[in-house]
């Protein structure tokens, strides 16, 4: 089909000047080769090695009629086999090699004829025809396009004086891209094909330039679709070490969008035509279900939202697992490996790099499997599904069972994230004399086409605006070379260089400009001042000045370096670019998460830059890019860059564990273990790198606790799905997951007893492998980590019931192990967090985990782990009820759902949800707050007070399990009176400055250990408390005392108990609420009774904190 169509364009006087040359190699002789050989059993190599041989045999002149046709070498031999038809693309799945002597010609051909034999290609066939066998497959030859005669793999050309950079990729101008849309258009009324697939070859003033169309030609005559560009051989299909620009045809003259980050302005000289083939997948304005708006908001409220560029859209959209890569192709090698089940579940793949034309991106679109293209760090580590929005352009990313998922139909054009405008300086001078004479700024309504974009068909609104904006604003990571100069194509920007021209001061410009165009402004000027025909150095320098993240102090020690490479040239700019990258991306991190102080942050950037070897500028380009994608905490980053400057592969393992981590929560239960073992070899590799010798080591300890965390998210999803199936399937992905962990574990330095405690657990995992689903997955609260380690080094006795609790065992006994955070180089803020977490229970470092956007505390509980995790918009955490608690014995759920609810009054600073939900048969509340509607970020203060909520409710909780829900059932209607708000107001105050650091109390003797429980199950408890704070200070002691003396004359010992409580309730509402006036009764003459009780609940301030608040008073 392929060899028969590009015959026809060759001989097509309308195609003649675009279509190359094809010489057919007869396919009867491959045939008489099979027949003859015994080639049942025959490797792919002795296959192609006999066949070669055979056709030297058979036509010993072949390369002299190849000249003949197609000139000299190099030439290119090309599949033509059952590929390229309507309903079987398979795009990529036989091979095109280049010939690059005649003496390799016949080598060249039987590879290309038995490419069908390969493992690949077998695979991408079977997914269309599961009994496919391989055959020989038709081949022809063409003269080959390249950029040079002595290689034909060369990545980036050398033209003129300045060579093509891996950063630059093609930018065709007005009336070429006109050329080639006629082409096309021709094309496609010449094979009467609606959609088409297309490879092109163009010759240009900086080399050879690949392409690939995608496109459809509408009823009406207009052309939509996309042409990918990529400097070099082939780059449209296969990316090579650059990225490929893109090319958008509205179907509009004069209104193409283009993405691309550095865009080369190129000349076409002359354009080939090289592959037409049907592109029936691909629908540039399809009809697709997205999510309804009230569901989109449930998911936005549930999940972490990602923007995303969809290179290929979800057939269907839904919550599945997914796939991540660096890049697309292999991503689609690794789809090939699944098994035909976990290819049905796999519904989206996220890459770092590729283009919607690879070849990858052709058959996931023929396989209905959506291709997103994304910054891994944008994913959240325990995520275990997607799903992508194609409306918004958003990807949702969540962990255990999705929200529902409602949907309808909208047609849509495709157009891919960051496409925009472009635009010249002659674009822009009505605007700015407008400027000149009125004194106001360029407007979206002077923006030249703005009103075509507005015409475009089917755009989603939010979509067309960001298109808009992206065309009228400058992009700090959008630009254009042509030459020498380097500029923004953005309207505004454009408007920037005339005025400046024109003989503005370029403040003066910046004034005249919208806020978000005011650094480029100065940026340009500055680089016009210094001589700099590339603006992106002075621009990014600007920016970072206007973005008031840095410091002064700090911009010195940054600028210096950024400036002394960029002016180096070459290299040395992309490297003072990436330099200036990493510290506003590292900025930004410190800013984001409030646990900073401002000198932290400037002696984090400092130590940064200082890490750099600086006299290497494509080391430092390298480790620049790779501290921007690191998820250690900032304060570490210095020592990260330290270690990969020692060893080029460090940077490689330490991302490759940090892909693993997510491969591994993404993973469907087929999977699982396959991806556990991928990830177990990257951190081995990884460990191995270093020496991890004295403050290194916590690089170290900081990569385990993400692993430690990533098998137990994995491991709880798996059983999450187990508990509601119980299928052996499912079982035994549990089984193999769990010993892929303690194969794991294996490496983390243990005792030879905790070496023998791993091989019982070993054997535990191997004897449950022999048995039948276990009925219950629950946990025996006696069973302790240490109880099973010990039983386990000792190998006394049968495992636990169900592998559940070999699962919680690990999970404790890692993090118990797993030496934390010091908490002593964590940030000003993290230390505060901790000396609060740190108080009301056992002492020692409560920050089980550090990275870059979050902190985690552990908060003792019980048998499970339970935390507080904050994040730079929200702090989440459970609570579980203990293992055997039943729904009727949920009653402090109850209690504490209807508190969280009555805190979002009574603590306006913040907005509290929490959910109710059965997770492997244990009751657990799942808990967040988030800043108020306006703010996008929660403060150090607002952090502050999450955690004194959330530690009164959990410390007020003690004895509060098992309550009968029938026993809290009034509770809906309590806490309903405003006088509400003073109270818990004042608990949480009490609990923020709570200092036990010199006492130990049992949690159960302390007022506060029960206030939570009290007030939810006692409704006289209430109506005391209550009363008392409206009551003043000296109501409340009165109160007090009142109650003291009923306590006093209580005989019973039941009312007693009843009595006491009262007592201990007053005592700490008084001490919360009234702490100078508890203080002073206390130290009256003749206390009464109730002092005792009194002094303990004082004895959680110190006396710095009561002088404060007297003074305030």
């Amino acid at each position: 089909m392929k060899c028969a169509r590009l015959l026809r364009l060759y001989h097509d006087p309308e195609f003649i000047e675009v279509a190359l040359p094809v010489y057919p190699l007869n396919p009867a002789d491959a045939r008489e080769f099979i027949a003859a050989a015994d080639a049942e059993g025959t490797s792919q190599k002795k296959l192609v090695a006999g066949y070669a041989g055979f056709l030297r045999e058979r036509h010993p002149g072949l390369a002299a009629l190849l000249r003949e046709v197609c000139g000299e070498a190099p030439w290119i031999v090309r599949s033509s086999g059952a590929e390229d038809q309507e309903d079987n693309v398979n795009a990529g799945g036989y091979e095109s090699l280049v010939c690059p002597r005649p003496d390799d010609l016949y080598a060249t051909v039987a590879a290309v004829v038995f490419s069908g034999y390969g493992e690949h290609a077998v695979a991408q066939q079977r997914l269309t025809d599961p009994g496919y066998r391989p055959s020989p497959i038709a081949a022809f030859v063409q003269p080959l396009v390249s950029d040079a005669d002595d290689t034909v793999d060369a990545a980036r050309a050398v033209v003129a004086d300045r060579p093509v950079s891996p950063a630059e990729t093609p930018l065709l101008d007005d009336a070429d891209v006109a050329a080639l849309s006629g082409l096309l258009t021709r094309l496609h009324h010449s094979f009467g094909m609606p959609r088409l697939d297309s490879e092109w070859v163009l010759e240009t003033d900086a080399g050879t330039v690949s392409v690939t169309g995608l496109t459809e030609l509408a009823p009406d005559d207009r052309l939509v679709g996309q042409l990918s560009l990529g400097f070099g051989f082939a780059s449209a299909q296969r990316l090579g070490d650059g990225d490929n620009s893109l090319a958008w045809l509205t179907g509009l003259p004069g209104t193409t969008l283009w993405r691309g980050a550095l865009l080369r302005r190129v000349e076409t000289t002359r354009t080939r035509l090289v592959q037409i083939r049907p592109a029936t997948a691909f629908d540039p304005e399809p009809s697709l279900d997205v999510l309804t708006d009230a569901c989109r908001d449930v998911w936005r409220g549930t999940c972490a939202a990602a923007p995303v560029d969809i290179l290929v859209p979800p057939r269907r959209v839904r919550a599945s697992s997914f796939l991540t890569s660096v890049r697309l192709e292999d991503a689609w090698s690794r789809y090939l490996r699944l098994e035909p089940d976990q290819r049905r579940r796999l519904g989206h793949v996220l890459v770092e790099r590729g283009g919607p034309g690879e070849h990858a991106a052709v058959m996931f679109r023929q396989e209905g499997v959506a291709v997103l293209r994304g910054r891994p760090e944008d994913i959240p580590e325990t995520a275990s599904y997607a799903l992508a929005d194609p409306w918004t352009q958003e990807c949702y990313f969540g962990t255990g069972r999705p929200p529902a998922v409602e949907t309808g139909t909208r047609r849509m054009s495709a157009v891919p994230q960051g496409c925009r405008l472009l635009f010249a300086p002659a674009d822009a001078t009505g605007a700015a004399a407008a400027a000149r004479t009125d004194g106001t700024g360029p407007t979206l309504a002077l923006m030249p086409g703005v009103g075509r974009l507005y015409e475009l068909p089917h755009l989603p609104p939010r979509v067309r605006d960001r298109i808009v904006l992206d065309s009228f604003l400058p992009s700090p990571d959008v630009f254009i070379r042509r030459g020498a100069q380097v500029s923004s194509p953005a309207f505004t920007a454009r408007c920037a260089e005339v005025l400046l021209d024109g003989g503005l001061p370029a403040e003066r410009v910046a004034e005249l400009l919208p806020d978000a165009a005011r650094a480029y402004a100065r940026g340009l000027g500055a680089a016009r001042a210094a001589g700099a025909a590339d603006v992106r150095t002075a621009v990014a320098v600007a920016r970072l000045e206007a973005a008031g993240t840095v410091s002064d102090t700090a911009l010195e020690t940054v600028l210096a370096p950024a400036r002394a490479l960029a002016d180096d040239g070459g290299r040395g700019t992309e490297a003072g670019l990436a330099l200036l990258d990493a510290v506003t991306s590292l900025a930004s991190s410190l800013h984001a998460l409030d646990v900073y102080s401002a000198a932290e942050r400037d002696d984090i950037l400092t130590r940064t830059v200082a890490a750099l070897p600086l006299d290497d500028t494509a080391r430092t380009e390298a480790l620049c890019r790779f501290a921007a994608r690191s998820s250690a905490p900032p304060a570490e980053t210095h020592r990260l860059l330290a270690a990969a400057a020692g060893d080029e592969e460090f940077a490689a393992r330490y991302l490759a564990v940090e892909r693993g981590r997510v491969d591994l929560a993404a993973a469907d239960p087929q999977e699982a273990a396959q991806r556990s073992r991928a990830l177990n070899d990257a951190y081995r590799a990884y460990a191995a790198a270093g020496t991890w010798d004295g403050g290194d080591a916590v690089l170290l300890d900081l990569t385990r606790s993400d692993l430690i965390e990533a098998y137990d998210s994995t491991l709880k999803r798996l059983l999450l799905e187990l508990v509601d199936h119980p299928e052996p399937g499912l079982y035994r992905a549990y089984l193999d997951v769990l010993e892929q962990w303690l194969d794991l574990v294996g490496t983390f330095g243990l005792t030879p007893g905790e070496r023998r405690a791993v091989e019982g657990f070993g054997a535990w995992v191997a004897a449950w492998r022999g048995e039948p689903v276990p009925d219950d997955f629950g946990l025996d609260e006696e069973l302790t980590w240490s109880r099973l380690l010990e039983r386990a080094a000792a190998d006394a006795g049968d495992g636990p019931a169900n592998p559940h609790q070999l699962h919680n065992v690990l999970h404790q006994w890692l993090l118990a192990r797993t030496p934390r955070y010091p908490a002593e180089r964590a940030p000003s803020g993290v230390r505060e967090l901790q000396r609060l977490s740190d108080r009301f229970g056992p002492g020692g470092n409560k920050l089980l985990r550090f990275t870059r956007d979050a902190v985690e505390l552990d908060v003792p509980l019980g048998i499970h782990k339970a935390s507080l995790l904050f994040r730079p918009d929200r702090v989440e955490g459970e609570w579980t009820e203990p293992p055997d608690v039943t729904e009727e014995e949920a009653g402090r759920l109850t209690g504490l759902t209807v508190l969280l609810d009555r805190c979002g009054t009574w603590f306006p600073e913040l907005v509290f949800r929490c959910e109710r939900v059965l997770l492997a048969g244990t009751w657990t509340l799942q808990v967040e707050a988030r800043p108020p509607a306006g703010m996008e970020r929660l403060t150090l203060s607002q952090m502050r007070l999450a955690l004194g909520v959330f530690r009164m409710l959990f410390d007020g909780s003690y004895d509060f399990s098992y309550v009968p829900a029938e026993d809290v059932a009034d509770l809906p209607d309590a806490f309903r009176e405003p006088e509400w708000a003073q109270v818990f107001r004042a608990l949480v105050d009490y609990r923020l400055v709570y200092d036990d650091s010199e006492l130990f109390e049992t949690l159960e003797t302390l007022p506060l250990g029960t206030a939570v429980g009290m007030l939810c199950t006692e409704e006289r408890i209430r109506a005391e408390v209550l009363a008392a704070s409206a009551a003043g200070p000296e109501g409340a002691l009165a109160r007090l005392d009142a109650a003291w003396r009923r306590l006093a004359a209580t005989e019973d010992p039941g009312d007693w108990i009843a009595a006491h409580n009262v007592v201990q309730q007053l005592a700490l509402l008084v001490a919360a609420r009234f702490p100078d006036s508890a203080a002073a009764a206390l130290a009256a003459a003749e206390p009464t009774g109730w002092a005792d009780v009194l002094g303990a609940a004082l004895l959680a301030f110190d006396d710095a904190v009561l002088v404060r608040r007297a003074a305030r008073r």
